[in-house]
C-alpha cells in the first residue's frame, strides 16, 4: 500500500497547476526605423492560455483560448465588450497548414516528412537574461522571407510547454497529424526555448521586419479569480450567438 501511495504522488493530477507568465516585446521595423512597439503578456495554465496586449492606440485587449471548446475569446477591456471565435470546428485543415508553408513541402494535401527545417549560424548573443544561439529557418530559394530564431538551452518554465504554446497559435490543439509532425520537428531543430524571432520581407526595395523578444519567463500567481474567464459585466458584441460553455 505504501508503494501504491508513493506512485500516486508522481501522477500529473497530483501536481499543482503553476501558471506560467511570459512578457514579450514586439517591434515593427521599416528599413532601419522602429515604427511601433507593442507589449504582450502571456499566461498559461495546464488547460488555458491568456494573452494581454497593450496596443499603441491604447486599447487593452485580451485573448483567452479554451482548448476544450476550441474557442478564442477576444476581450476589449477599454470598451468592456467581447466576442468569441470557434477555431477548430469545421475549419478547413488546409488553413492550419498555411503558417508553415515554405518551410515544409505539401504533397497530396499533407506535409511531407521534413528533413532539416532550421540550421544554426555562428552567432551567439545574450538576449534579455539568456545566452542564446541563432538559427535560420530553411525556406526555398527566392521565397522572399528570412526568419531567424534565437534560442536558449537554459531550462525555463516554458520549456516543457512549448508544444502547447505553439499549438494554440494555430487556434486548436487538435491539429492534423502532419501539422504536429512539422511543429515537433521544427522545435527539435531549434534545440532550445525560442527567445527572439526576427522575420524579414522586402517591399518596394525596403526591408520590413517584425522582431518578437521574450523579456521574462517565470511561474506567477494569477492576478485574480476567473482570470481565464470573461468579466460578467462585459457586453457580448454578437448577441445572437450562444456562449460556449465548458463540458
Amino acid at each position: 500500500m505504501n508503494v501504491f501511495l508513493a506512485l500516486l504522488s508522481f501522477l500529473p493530477f497530483q501536481q499543482p497547476d503553476r501558471p506560467i507568465y511570459i512578457k514579450e516585446e514586439i517591434q515593427f521595423i521599416y528599413g532601419d526605423e522602429i515604427q511601433n512597439t507593442t507589449q504582450r503578456e502571456i499566461w498559461m495554465s495546464r488547460k488555458e492560455l491568456r494573452t494581454d496586449k497593450i496596443s499603441p492606440e491604447g486599447d487593452d485587449i485580451s485573448l483567452i483560448f479554451v482548448p476544450i471548446n476550441d474557442v478564442f475569446y477576444v476581450i476589449n477591456h477599454t470598451q468592456k465588450n467581447y466576442y468569441y471565435v470557434l477555431t477548430g470546428r469545421g475549419k478547413d485543415k488546409m488553413d492550419l497548414r498555411l503558417p508553415l508553408q515554405g518551410i515544409a513541402s505539401i504533397k497530396g494535401g499533407s506535409f511531407e516528412k521534413p528533413s532539416v527545417m532550421a540550421y544554426p549560424t555562428t552567432q551567439r548573443n545574450r538576449i534579455s537574461q539568456w545566452e542564446c544561439e541563432e538559427f535560420q529557418l530553411k525556406y526555398p530559394n527566392n521565397y522572399g522571407v528570412t526568419t531567424t530564431v534565437w534560442t536558449t538551452k537554459t531550462p525555463t518554465p516554458m520549456t516543457r510547454r512549448l508544444k502547447f504554446l505553439w499549438y494554440t497559435a494555430f487556434g486548436t490543439v487538435n491539429l492534423p497529424t502532419d501539422v504536429r509532425m512539422v511543429i515537433n520537428q521544427l522545435l527539435r531543430d531549434l534545440n532550445g526555448t525560442p527567445i527572439r524571432f526576427v522575420s524579414t520581407i522586402e517591399q518596394e526595395g525596403m526591408k520590413v521586419s517584425t522582431v518578437s523578444t521574450v523579456k521574462e519567463i517565470k511561474y506567477r500567481k494569477l492576478p485574480e479569480e476567473n482570470f481565464f474567464g470573461v468579466p460578467s459585466d462585459y457586453e457580448l458584441v454578437a448577441k445572437n450567438i450562444d456562449i460556449p460553455t465548458k463540458e
